[in-house]
């Protein structure tokens, strides 16, 4: 392999793999299902403003911040999420280590989070919506973390970049 190869193959300072390499399926396809993951947080968001009614009623409680307040921090909340999706789905593309750490903290707490929401909000559509949201972001931790992935991260699909 020549110098210019080698070079091309090696990828960034920081250990991830080159441009010529292409991801593995696993990295495509949890990529794919962080932009799903994405479009179901900024369709929450949307969710929330078009109908702010079930909103308030649902969080709303005497003594607290007034429910505009509330819905207001959640459509941003929710907007910045799908940013982070997107964000995450990025560097993991790229095989940017952190960003596989990252995303795994992020979405092992979104999974949590919505479990224990489950036992204190009433089902509605936003409800159904926001457990989608957690089962792809299950499926994508599944995904960061097999072999395929590891080597990905790691440095390369061949395991030839490893540093």
């Amino acid at each position: 392999m020549s110098a210019t190869a080698d070079g091309a193959a090696s990828g960034d300072d920081d250990g991830s793999p080159g441009a010529a390499e292409s991801p593995p399926d696993d990295i495509v396809i949890a990529t794919r299902l962080m932009y799903v993951g994405a479009t179901l947080s900024a369709l929450l968001g949307l969710m929330r403003a078009v109908d702010p009614d079930t909103f308030r009623d649902t969080v709303a409680a005497p003594g607290s911040m007034s429910g505009d307040s509330q819905l207001a921090g959640y459509v941003v909340f929710a907007f910045v999420t799908a940013g982070m999706w997107l964000l995450v789905a990025w560097g993991c593309r790229r095989g940017r280590r952190w960003f596989r750490v990252a995303g795994t903290l992020f979405g092992a707490f979104y999974v949590v989070t919505t479990v224990v929401a489950l036992f204190q909000v009433p089902l509605n559509l936003a409800t159904v919506v926001s457990v989608l949201m957690a089962a792809v972001a299950a499926v994508v931790l599944w995904l960061l973390w097999r072999p395929d992935s590891s080597r990905w991260f790691a440095g390369g699909v061949s395991g030839a970049n490893l540093r």
